[in-house]
């Protein structure tokens, strides 16, 4: 080839190159996908380190507590102490007086050798010239003094102007004698019997004089009583029945009669 042929060759060149061409479009850049990243522990919160072996518990993830609240818990606990130590006081003061209301037998006496004085406040007592008379003591109970012969008996009624009291009983029936304590343990009956010459007739098997006295005054039973004049003549029906009004109403009508 000649240098002619270089020089146009370099020309076609020279002009292609300077011709425009179309461009290419560019390769867009696809968006990197964003990596996620491992959260690192911020510097200023320690990291939570467990001790080999321990159970993490829920509570553990609570907040701590700042100082208002611990401050407000503490006052709201003295507050409900205070609370309770006044209803328990309180409970105490009705418990005591209800306590005092109640009637006790009386003071308890204080050991003799720690006395203190009694602070109890007594009514003042009655002048003697206000006060009341005092009832009499009652009289001694006065045994009927029983005479044991009806003859001395008749004897001593006659002296005296004084009507028979002769009760019969006997000693193989128990119940007479228990009638007679019985009858002649009633006060009226001991009054009324001082108006009389008491006499006491015991039958028994031994006794042949006390025998041959009921069957003359005609004494078929025990206990028997009768009332009689000094010459055994009757006043008032025999009694058998020794109840103390039965009794009472009998000898209260022998002296009637024997005052006519």
């Amino acid at each position: 080839m000649s240098a002619d042929d270089d020089e146009a060759t370099d020309g076609e060149s020279i002009s292609k190159a300077d011709e425009p061409t179309e461009e290419e479009p560019a390769e867009e850049d696809e968006p990197e996908e964003d990596e996620p990243e491992e959260d690192e522990p911020a510097e200023d919160e320690p990291e939570d380190e467990w001790e080999p072996g321990r159970v993490k518990r829920p509570e553990d993830d609570y907040p701590e507590a700042d100082e208002r609240t611990l401050r407000r818990a503490g006052i709201g606990c003295i507050a409900l102490v205070a609370l309770v130590s006044l209803a328990f006081v309180w409970l105490l003061d009705v418990a005591f007086d209800g306590l005092t209301d109640l009637d006790s037998p009386g003071p308890i006496a204080a050991p003799a050798d720690t006395p203190e004085p009694s602070t109890a406040t007594h009514p003042p007592e009655p002048s003697t010239a206000t006060r009341p008379p005092a009832p009499p003591a009652p009289m001694p109970r006065a045994e009927i003094a029983w005479f044991d012969d009806l003859d001395a008996a008749k004897t001593a009624a006659r002296a005296q102007h004084r009507p028979l009291l002769i009760y019969f009983e006997a000693t193989w029936e128990p119940t007479s004698m228990e009638a007679r304590r019985i009858a002649f343990g009633d006060r009226e009956v001991r009054a009324l019997a001082t108006g009389f010459v008491p006499v006491k007739i015991e039958l028994s098997n031994s006794d042949d004089g006390a025998r041959l006295s009921a069957q003359r005054l005609g004494v078929t039973a025990v206990p028997q009583l009768l009332l009689l004049r000094a010459d055994e003549s009757r006043l008032v029906e025999d009694i058998t029945s020794m109840d103390p009004p039965t009794v009472r109403g009998a000898m209260q009508a022998a002296l009637s009669a024997f005052d006519q």
